[in-house]
């Protein structure tokens, strides 16, 4: 027929933009192949490679195109709308289609191996455990419910803002039961799935049935089976961390983002996106509710607000409301004796509340013993060569390990450079301080809660269980603890190092360290008895510290939207930035300065170049790194530009011996 499709259009998982003409396999036709369907090709030198159909077409450029060797299902694994999803998303973050398509598919699926069905025939459907009336909402909470599900006409995002302890679960719930009232299914985004059993207990107490998780730590077969029953509506609620954004979903209905300020939603490698993004995308096509839930919203949640683009519901008091709210204090270290990396007067404070049988929450964002290793008798530091930055000593495990690239030695008997035989141990990891509580607290149970004692999940839970149940008194540990978790017992919290934060070149910092705090701060006073938090700082004038001990959040973020308008920052412009690195650094100057070169003249009146510069760590795993930043304040502008600027650099001369990459609406800057 001669309107008929000739050639498929078939995606393959290799770092280019382009699609690839094929011919249907013999005595079929083109358009008896569809769309979403994985099939086998020849590609270049190799015989057999997986592919998926993303379209057809009627003629074709190439030249002696080959046939398609076989399908490999018996019908499309994903919709077209959601091919449409992970086109627009290729096209955003400027990644590859047919990497952006594997990437997001479970691992068994993408090495080209056959999907099974069996596994979800019979799973039971999700029913509610408890009655949606016993469970008593407060006013601030019904009224939050009532807004997130009022019939209207026009689609709307809502931000749930609510302190630690207000009982967003509780409306998170609530959503998910009108879902599976309306027969669609949830998917609910959490930061680190790893890092918040309670919340999947929660989840899993109120619900009985087939609710799937999505995640890395499941073994490949795991995942397949959870994202078939995801697919093929047999699943009524999937819980899962970033990646889970990709699942595709029979009956969609809700959307959940729990944290939706953490970093952790956005992908640091390969594909960069943002799972936060994505699932408002996601929302806003399928008509599906979506809640984003924070007691400390991002910049960028917020300004949504601002312009009307989303709604902001707040729940500003705790559930049960106790009027407890934690007395925030600074404690200047500049006055004070030291045990280690404490204070007299946080100690103090310590032993009263362990001695009216509270828990006590010690927080530091450094896992290991000691900082770094210094030479007495030089002042050398002991250097990742790869990296070129101090290791931190982990005396549990008796290595020196570089938070940078995971690089391992043996700690070393005398100093590289002048030989000398005393190594001194600076600065305060959790372990130290965990050694330090237990000499200081003989009579109390301690534990450590941080990557390296909770390694495995089992042990993580063991942690947690003898939080909650009371048998360890203090805990010490690093942002895992500022993850969610209700501890009710725990009537202090302290910031044992608070100025980490305070001079970063990174602009996002403030909100970071912000954001951070006032989490760990969240973890005391959940129960019926007062919280404190105290914060030791060598810096207790400085005008964040004294703002967080003063104001609320949404105060303390007005300020920061404040200072980014006038500086025009991001919400306030768009930003990609373009990291490179390179063995050689002469290869790598070479290439950031032709990149610049053949930034697009027509787009410069539009969008502003800064850089190239080093990274802030300059060398990491034995690469060299710079950036340029490219700046505008039109999202569209950004984008032409992006477009026209990557074809150049597929050309550029230079580009052999560097790795690079672009990232869109970058979340980093280290």
């Amino acid at each position: 027929m001669s309107g008929a499709n000739r050639y498929v259009k078939v995606a393959i998982n290799v770092p280019t933009h382009l699609l690839f003409d094929y011919l249907p396999p013999l005595d079929t036709t083109a358009d008896q192949l569809p769309v979403g369907t994985r099939v086998q090709v020849p590609f270049a030198k190799r015989p057999q490679t997986t592919g998926m159909i993303l379209g057809h077409c009627r003629s074709s450029r190439g030249r002696e195109l080959k046939r398609v060797t076989r399908l490999l299902d018996d019908g499309p694994i994903l919709t077209a709308a959601h091919l449409h999803l992970l086109r627009w998303a290729s096209r955003y973050y400027h990644y590859p289609i047919g990497q952006s398509v594997f990437g997001t598919l479970p691992p068994i699926l993408r090495r080209g191996r056959a999907r099974q069905q069996s596994t979800i025939a019979s799973q039971p459907k999700v029913q509610v455990r408890v009655n949606g009336d016993d469970i008593h909402l407060s006013e601030e909470q019904q009224k939050a419910l009532t807004a997130i599900l009022h019939p209207r006409q026009k689609w709307h995002p809502f931000l749930l803002h609510g302190v630690a302890g207000s009982g967003k679960t509780a409306i998170y719930l609530r959503v998910i039961e009108q879902a599976l009232k309306n027969n669609r299914q949830t998917l609910v985004l959490l930061p680190e799935i790893s890092l918040t059993p309670q919340t999947l207990a929660r989840f899993q107490n109120y619900f009985s049935g087939n609710i799937v998780l999505m995640h890395s730590s499941l073994s490949d077969r795991q995942r397949l089976n959870n994202w078939l029953q995801a697919q093929s509506g047999a699943a009524d609620i999937v819980i899962g961390a970033r990646s889970a954004v990709w699942t595709p979903l029979a009956r969609p209905g809700a959307y959940i983002v729990d944290e939706e300020h953490d970093p952790s939603y956005k992908q640091q490698t390969g594909f960069l996106y943002s799972a936060r993004d994505v699932a408002l995308l996601r929302a806003k096509r399928e008509a599906a509710t979506i809640v984003l839930g924070s007691a400390t919203p991002s910049l960028e949640a917020l300004h949504r607000t601002l312009d009307g683009r989303q709604q902001m519901l707040t729940l500003s008091r705790q559930v049960p409301a106790s009027g407890n709210r934690a007395n925030r204090q600074l404690i200047d270290l500049r006055s004070q004796n030291m045990h280690g990396a404490l204070s007299s007067r946080l100690l103090t404070a310590m032993q009263k509340e362990l001695d009216d049988g509270n828990q006590v929450l010690l927080f530091r964002n450094r896992r290991g013993y000691a900082t770094h290793l210094l030479c007495h008798g030089c002042g050398d530091k002991v250097n990742c060569p790869r990296c070129e930055r101090p290791y931190t000593w982990h005396k549990s495990r008796a290595r020196l390990i570089c938070h940078h690239c995971d690089k391992r030695e043996k700690r070393p008997v005398r100093c590289a450079s002048c030989h000398g035989d005393t190594i001194l141990e600076i600065g305060h990891g959790t372990e130290r301080i965990e050694e330090t509580l237990a000499t200081l607290f003989p009579k109390y149970r301690i534990i450590r809660l941080d990557r390296d004692s909770a390694r495995k999940k089992q042990r993580l839970e063991e942690l947690l269980e003898e939080i909650v149940t009371g048998r360890a008194r203090i805990i010490v540990g690093t942002q895992m603890l500022a993850k969610g978790h209700h501890f009710p017992a725990i009537t202090l919290s302290a910031i044992v190092d608070a100025d980490a934060g305070l001079f970063s070149s990174d602009y996002r910092a403030s909100e970071r360290l912000v954001q951070l705090l006032f989490q760990v701060a969240g973890r005391s006073g959940r129960g019926k008895k007062v919280g404190q938090v105290w914060i030791q700082t060598y810096a207790p004038e400085h005008p964040l510290l004294q703002a967080l001990v003063r104001s609320n959040y949404q105060t303390i973020a007005d300020k920061l939207l404040s200072e980014r308008r006038q500086i025009q920052l991001p919400p306030y412009s768009f930003h990609a930035l373009l990291r490179a690195h390179a063995k050689e650094h002469a290869a790598l100057e070479c290439f950031m300065d032709e990149a610049r070169s053949v930034f697009p003249e027509t787009q410069k009146h539009v969008v502003s170049l800064f850089g190239p510069i080093s990274a802030p760590i300059e060398k990491r795993a034995g690469w060299y790194r710079m950036q340029l930043l490219a700046q505008s304040l039109r999202r569209d502008h950004l984008h032409k530009a992006l477009g026209l600027w990557l074809t150049a650099l597929d050309k550029a001369k230079s580009r052999a011996r560097v790795r690079w990459s672009i990232d869109v609406d970058p979340q980093d800057m280290m």
